[in-house]
């Protein structure tokens, strides 16, 4: 039996939705479903670590053994020493890991020298395309990216992040896309544009709220997570209160976030950059049309036609909300076209038997 784990600090609340803590974005949502679905292969072992939210050392959901490591508030030696402990009591033959950080490189050569096997899976499309480098320096930058260099499989998530690690000389690249659970019951929808995400910059949940603003006749839901004590996340909560036809969620259990994505009639993207969000696929899996303003992975918006795609025009979003919403033709037509897609392309069940595959080679 293969021993796999998943280090991925802020996933724990998805396990646990007693926790008070919000979970992180759609990469923690896609390593909890991922290994969910992985769990049911008789040959795997999954395990996760995850941060210290005042549970036990050690819980156990399903098949799925929890590790606790590091408190985010703990000094940077104290993070490093508790993440190591967590990592040996999980003692995996193989680690999986996503989004870019310091660590991600110190974790894979870890891994290198004790002899396991590590896999990154790239969040976003800055993590290759040398936006990382410039926006945190070349020190940072060069911490982080050796990580492409110890890794023994690195996964992307679409054919851009595949053309541009390719000129890193990565020997082995998977393809795998996000997998989502297929919706299985038609829901009655209900007329509210509906945003979901990180109160991080590139999110850029502001310009919601601007849409909000400027489009008062219309319903408008966000459901905002991240660090609830933010300089950000304090000034959306602020700038919503002018809105008196936005409403306002924060850190809200997933399974319960997922019921708005059955009845949102548009959910709206607003992000500077992407890989293959989670997000497009909850809400297409719904039947929901996507209308984005700057993120289209792979053309599912352009060419597919799950959605719009606004080129980073907002008077162009604004238009194609208003188009969505009162043409029950368009309405239809996008969210067949979403369904299909994620149908064809994306259900879980795939996803999960392509990385077993993939990893049960190593």
């Amino acid at each position: 039996m293969k021993k796999v784990c998943f280090l991925c600090p802020k996933v724990y609340p998805l396990f646990n939705e007693k926790c008070s803590a919000p979970f992180g974005g759609g990469a923690e949502v896609q390593m909890y479903i991922l290994a969910k679905e992985l769990s049911s292969y008789a040959d795997i072992k999954v395990s996760f670590v995850v941060a210290d939210e005042g549970q036990c050392s050690k819980e156990t959901f399903g098949s799925i053994d929890v590790f606790k490591s590091l408190r985010f508030k703990d000094a940077i030696l104290g993070k490093i020493m508790n993440f190591h402990k967590a990592m040996k009591m999980a003692d995996a033959d193989l680690y999986i890991q996503s989004t870019l950080n310091p660590f991600s490189g110190a974790m894979a050569l870890l891994c290198r020298l004790k002899g396991k096997k590590f896999v990154y899976r790239v969040a976003s499309d800055s993590e290759v395309d040398g936006r990382y480098e410039r926006e945190k320096g070349a020190f940072i930058g060069y911490l982080s990216k050796i990580v492409f260099k110890f890794s023994d499989l690195v996964i992307v998530q679409n054919t851009s992040q595949r053309d541009a690690i390719s000129q890193r000389k990565v020997k082995n690249v998977l393809l795998l896309r996000s997998g989502v659970d297929i919706a299985n019951s038609a829901v009655q929808k209900e007329d509210f544009v509906l945003w979901v995400g990180r109160s991080v910059e590139m999110k850029r949940p502001e310009l919601f709220i601007q849409l909000a603003k400027q489009m008062p006749e219309i319903r408008f839901v966000m459901i905002l997570s991240g660090d609830p004590d933010s300089k950000l996340h304090q000034l959306i909560k602020s700038q919503c209160k002018g809105a008196p036809n936005l409403e306002l969620h924060e850190s809200m259990p997933f399974r319960e976030a997922e019921r708005y994505f059955q009845k949102a009639k548009v959910f709206v993207s607003t992000s500077e950059m992407e890989g293959f969000p989670m997000v497009f696929l909850q809400a297409a899996a719904n039947r929901t049309p996507i209308v984005s303003l700057s993120v289209d992975p792979d053309g599912i918006l352009s060419e597919k036609r799950c959605g719009l795609f606004s080129g980073g025009n907002i008077s162009l979003l604004k238009k194609q909300i208003n188009e969505v919403l009162h043409d029950g033709n368009l309405y239809r037509e996008l969210g067949e076209n979403g369904y299909n897609f994620v149908k064809e392309n994306c259900p879980v069940t795939r996803i999960a038997k392509q990385l077993y595959e993939s990893i049960i080679k190593l």
